[in-house]
């Protein structure tokens, strides 16, 4: 056993641990709106879709969801990689207990946020919401969930302000000093979306063409833009920020970098839906990117683009076809599953032989 990636001295012994905390993705990812552990529904999404399932997560909910029975295969595939955001063994249990308190600290402010100047102010201290929001960060990159600091001093750093910070109890946690000093170097925009039991929210971590200076999350209905330069700059370019959309409705000068309470802004969920398209067609574009790069790798010949293209076309269809809500989880899986993807596959190499007289795969044989 590793020791912890937090303390680095004591073995990582705890089991579960939530990359993001659960308070913040419970309501895009629990069954039935409802709180807690257990209660996952998950499916992430790429070019080969499957599901994850909590374990008080009913069959007939789950049956209900995919459109059919549970098989041998998906208990097995859940049992041995399952919720995607929670990770064991890379935290020990007191640091586990270490970030729960701070995790309910600010959970219980972000609850009583009040509206300021058109803006919400977090009730909390300005150091701790900080330690919050770098917990989360560190946690996405130390797991390379999605997201990963390619300078690793950033996490270091990050790790060694929390691991001299953070205490079992809000009172011994230091409000001054060089560790606190150290936090203002970084800075970040937080938004918060207005959500209902249709509309969900979902993990999307920066993609490479979204890394510039500043880094942009979207965790469930919570934009969080992270940033360790220009923190002091009150005339942030705008073409630095690229995130989701949601740039466009940026106070670049109510940026929170440690002097003042925490701010954000609140969207209606207009807005949130119009956020939402945007991510989708970005991430879009990302899987047809990873479907070349699978086919290429596959047949181990550069495959045309116009033909990635046209499979990929084809491939997501039926998604942009979904009706209703309770459907798109059937539909996705339905739809971006491995038999299917090959039959496209081979349909339209055969096409392409046929009318564009294009054999680049040779003699390569997709029986």
């Amino acid at each position: 056993m590793c020791n912890c990636e937090l303390c680095k001295q004591n073995k990582a012994d705890n089991k579960g641990s939530h990359i993001i905390p659960n308070f913040l993705i419970q309501s895009s990812f629990a069954e039935n709106g409802k709180e807690g552990r257990g209660n996952e529904l998950i499916f992430p999404i790429s070019i080969i879709s499957d599901f994850r399932f909590g374990r008080t997560v009913l069959p007939e909910r789950i049956h209900q969801a995919i459109g059919r029975e549970l098989s041998d295969e998906d208990i097995e595939k859940n049992v041995k990689t399952p919720i995607p955001y929670v990770k064991d063994y890379f935290l020990c249990t007191n640091c586990e207990k270490r970030l729960g308190v701070i995790e309910k600290l600010y959970a219980d402010a972000i609850s009583k946020a009040n509206a300021i100047d058109n803006y919400i102010e977090t009730p909390i201290s300005p150091h701790l919401s900080h330690l919050f929001w770098l917990s989360v960060i560190w946690r996405i990159s130390v797991t390379n969930f999605g997201f990963k600091f390619q300078d690793n001093t950033i996490e270091e750093d990050i790790r060694n302000i929390l691991n001299n910070t953070l205490s079992l109890k809000i009172d011994d946690i230091p409000n001054s000093g060089i560790y606190i000093a150290r936090l203002k170097k970084y800075g970040y925009y937080l938004t918060k979306f207005e959500e209902d039991d249709v509309i969900k929210g979902l993990y999307a971590p920066p993609t490479k063409r979204q890394q510039t200076s500043f880094y942009p999350f979207l965790i469930n209905n919570y934009a969080f833009i992270f940033t360790y330069q220009n923190i002091n700059d009150y005339n942030i370019d705008k073409n630095e920020i690229h995130c989701f959309g949601v740039e466009d409705y940026l106070n670049r000068s109510r940026i929170n970098k440690g002097d003042s309470k925490e701010f954000f802004n609140c969207l209606d969920k207009e807005t949130f839906i119009q956020i939402l398209k945007y991510q989708s067609v970005d991430h879009a574009s990302h899987m047809e990117e990873d479907l070349g790069v699978i086919l290429s790798d596959y047949f181990e010949i550069q495959c045309p683009k116009e033909f990635v293209h046209e499979v990929f076309m084809t491939y997501i269809a039926p998604i942009g076809k979904r009706s209703t809500p309770s459907k798109n989880a059937e539909l996705v899986l339905q739809t971006l599953n491995q038999h299917r993807l090959w039959s496209i596959i081979k349909t339209t190499y055969e096409k392409w032989v046929k009318e564009y007289d294009n054999a680049f795969l040779g003699n390569i044989s997709l029986e």
